[in-house]
């Protein structure tokens, strides 16, 4: 675990997003579950896109049907060691699908 807690987002369909904001966990057909680091210029840059730049943002790295962005914190290490980086800039980061997360932010 980080001593502190470290911000990530994830972009999902209504079903995956109505699963993780009933249950409170990280919902995913994968496990591990794939997500991004959402540092504070990573955040105002997504959040100053239309909903269809976000959709196009979030296609070119093969997310389909990304309707909800969904930012999160954890203390907990990532699956993976070294962030995997994307051809749009994002670093993704895999967590077990499931786990409890703290959720901070809907868009």
């Amino acid at each position: 675990y980080y001593p502190q807690p470290r911000t990530y987002g994830r972009v999902m369909g209504a079903e995956e997003f109505e699963h993780m904001k009933t249950s409170g966990r990280l919902s995913s057909g994968k496990n591990p579950t794939p997500v991004f680091d959402a540092p504070p210029h990573m955040l105002t840059k997504l959040l100053a896109m239309s909903t269809d730049e976000r959709k196009n943002f979030f296609a070119q790295i093969g997310v389909e049907g990304g309707v909800h962005l969904v930012v999160f914190k954890t203390r907990r290490k990532p699956v993976n060691d070294i962030p995997i980086p994307q051809s749009n800039g994002l670093l993704e980061q895999k967590f077990p699908k499931g786990m409890k997360v703290e959720v901070v932010g809907v868009y």
